[in-house]
């Protein structure tokens, strides 16, 4: 997603590729998007009466729950140090290596892609955390937005989030500031991810209906 938005990082504009040597490629170049692709391997689809193009690319293996323990170790360094004391099992968990060890169980992480013009360069995230008295709802959320994609992850905190577990919710997409105008562009669907996590005890029950 970061190479068609060209979002760069630390070295810039990632390149996708097949392979270490040959292969396709998409790649920026001079400020381009520049793609290499070969008449027997083909990434691509013109689609010349709707005046598109449309790409069929392999995503590249991972770990689901190291993915949502990335996402969460976001969410716990952007809050200040006061509001951490709910979160001190959460931190065990984000340092634990063995990925096959967790408390928390059907953490949904919700996607969302925005349609309409985006700056490249905008970076949006977003620390939340429900209202005292509130029991029926994930104790904090993350909601991280770059270019037209947003995602939404809910911050596990053991004893705070005790109340819910187990129990169907209704989670809302929440959107971050300065997206583009959903009654010009239309409203973004989201997709719901569910990474499988383990030996769940204590945790964020699975999203209905959101």
């Amino acid at each position: 997603m970061r190479t068609f938005a060209r979002i760069r990082g630390k070295n810039g504009v990632p390149t996708l590729r097949k392979g270490p040597n040959g292969g396709w490629r998409v790649e920026m170049k001079d400020g381009r998007l520049d793609v290499k692709a070969y008449e027997d391997d083909p990434i691509f689809e013109v689609e010349e009466p709707n005046r598109r193009v449309v790409f069929t690319l392999k995503r590249g293996t991972y770990t689901p729950i190291a993915v949502y323990k990335a996402f969460v170790k976001i969410g716990l360094t952007l809050m200040p140090t006061a509001e951490l004391a709910p979160f001190s099992d959460t931190l065990d968990l984000i340092r634990e290596t063995d990925h096959s060890r967790s408390w928390v169980g059907q953490a949904p992480i919700i996607h969302t892609f925005q349609s309409g013009p985006m700056a490249n360069d905008r970076f949006t995230a977003i620390v939340l955390r429900r209202k005292p008295g509130v029991t029926d709802v994930p104790f904090a959320y993350l909601v991280i937005g770059y270019g037209n994609d947003v995602f939404q992850v809910a911050l596990p905190a053991r004893q705070e989030d005790a109340a819910i577990n187990g129990k169907p919710l209704q989670i809302v997409p929440f959107p971050t500031h300065g997206g583009p105008d959903p009654a010009t562009y239309g409203r973004a669907q989201p997709t719901l991810y569910q990474p499988p996590m383990i030996l769940t005890h204590v945790g964020i029950p699975k999203a209905a209906n959101f």
